[in-house]
């Protein structure tokens, strides 16, 4: 047989064929442009796991675009007439093998280029610093599972076998249940850089993983390591925590004895409010205003000293019920502290909010608020103030602004409401059953009481 010349590739031949055939060495030709085999002696028919030559050549490697690439990126030394060496995983009956091989290129009788493989199973004998390496991987506590860009199974570490069982990556992607624009981004990790991180729940577990690519060390191909992690353990006492946190949250915020919010939280919300407002020209505050309201209950003393502590703590409880009855859910009601509580109320209408204030003496005044078969009757003073308009420039200023018109209200007479106006003239229409004044010793708080006060 003459020597090739560079560049010429040896015709595959019958008689080649023929001479191949008793090798005990597994060889054969594989076709590329349209993947598949195309012959193979017996050694190879049992290395690949078929019965016979027939079931060889009929299997279907469409998918395989893998050995074309590799193929096409050693053509120049197969042109050179080298054999290149190299070691794959094979997957006869979908079961992986490590194979030794030496390839070179043959041209088939039709003219085409076909790949000319002489394979043996891998036993190579690993040095001591990758035996203890695969060693350390194989029995990580994280999953650890290799595959190749055709997301084949190349390798997995015991966890991962005795866990997830998984032979071909269409069951990864099926488990994880990813988007498919994901399941792309996966597939195509081989020619980019980076690193996809998903958390992923299977079968009641919680699982980190991370896919990223990395490189081959026996050949020039890329492959994909996935490393999956459960995470259950911390994910629980990640929730158990947040539920504490929220748990915790609730107490700082609320009232112990009322379920309304507490002064803490209060004056944080109004903070906020008052920045909104003052943010506002005093045009549009004209149409949208806020108040603060303080309410405090009349000669509380005297049901805790004539009924008990216990009769004193329920009629605050269902005051609160009836405020929250009373107010809108936008309002924020809260127990100020004692027998005093405070309401944010948004977005009032300055004209007519005195109105829904007097509305509330009047459902204060119907209410028995009963214990162990006694009605107790109750009144309210209430004193309040705008956010804007009446030349209240702090929230410091706001607070002792409603707290004066709140010793107005109870030094007139309690059951009633006064409102600071500064030096503003007040125009409010007030209840028909209530009428107006102006108090004697603060010329900058009016007060509304009953008519037949």
């Amino acid at each position: 047989m003459r020597p090739l010349k560079s560049g010429e590739f040896r015709l595959f031949t019958d008689e080649l064929a023929n001479m191949l055939e008793p090798s005990f060495i597994p060889t054969f030709v594989y076709r590329l442009i349209d993947p598949g085999f195309y012959w193979a002696n017996a050694a190879a028919i049992e290395l690949w796991e078929a019965q016979n030559i027939e079931e060889l050549l009929s299997r279907d490697c469409s998918s395989d675009s893998m050995t074309k690439t590799w193929f096409e990126s050693k053509i120049e030394l197969f042109r050179e007439g080298c054999c290149v060496p190299s070691r794959w995983t094979i997957y006869p009956n979908g079961h992986p093998k490590r194979v030794y091989d030496r390839s070179s290129a043959v041209l088939l009788e039709t003219g085409e280029l076909a790949l000319f493989c002489q394979m043996l199973e891998d036993d190579q004998d690993t040095s001591d610093e990758m035996s203890r390496m695969y060693f350390s991987s194989r029995y990580s506590t994280v999953s650890l599972s290799i595959f190749d860009p055709s997301l084949r199974l190349l390798t997995q570490n015991l966890i991962s076998e005795s866990v997830f069982s998984m032979r071909q990556g269409s069951e990864l992607l099926s488990r994880y249940n990813l988007p498919a624009e994901d399941i792309e981004r996966l597939k195509s990790l081989c020619d980019i850089e980076g690193e996809l991180m998903y958390q992923v729940c299977h079968k009641d577990r919680w699982y980190k993983v991370s896919a990223k690519s990395v490189p081959d060390p026996i050949s020039d191909n890329k492959m994909i390591l996935i490393e999956e992690k459960d995470v259950t353990d911390f994910i629980i006492a990640q929730n158990k925590l947040n539920h504490t946190n929220k748990k915790l949250e609730h107490l700082s915020t609320k009232d112990p004895l009322t379920g309304l919010f507490n002064r803490r939280y209060l004056e944080s919300s109004l903070k906020s409010e008052f920045n909104l407002v003052k943010r506002r020209t005093f045009k549009e505050c004209s149409s949208y205003n806020s108040a603060l309201v303080l309410i405090d209950i009349d000669h509380f003393k005297n049901i805790n000293d004539t009924y008990g502590h216990s009769a004193g703590d329920k009629v605050l409880q269902d005051l609160s019920s009836l405020l929250t009855e009373s107010f809108r859910a936008t309002d924020i009601i809260c127990r100020w502290g004692g027998e005093e509580f405070c309401i944010l109320m948004k977005g009032v209408d300055e004209n007519n909010f005195l109105s829904r204030l007097t509305d509330l003496l009047e459902s204060v005044g119907r209410t028995n608020f009963s214990f162990q078969e006694m009605d107790i009757s109750i009144t309210v003073s209430v004193g309040t103030a705008l956010l804007s308009g009446f030349t209240l420039d702090s929230i410091d200023e706001l607070v002792v602004a409603t707290d004066k018109a709140l010793y107005i209200s109870k030094e007139s007479g309690r059951n009633q409401v006064s409102v600071f106006i500064g030096n503003q003239q007040f125009e409010g229409e007030p209840h028909s059953d209530y009428k107006l004044s102006k108090s004697s010793s603060n010329e900058s708080i009016v007060s509304l009481k009953r008519r037949s006060q």
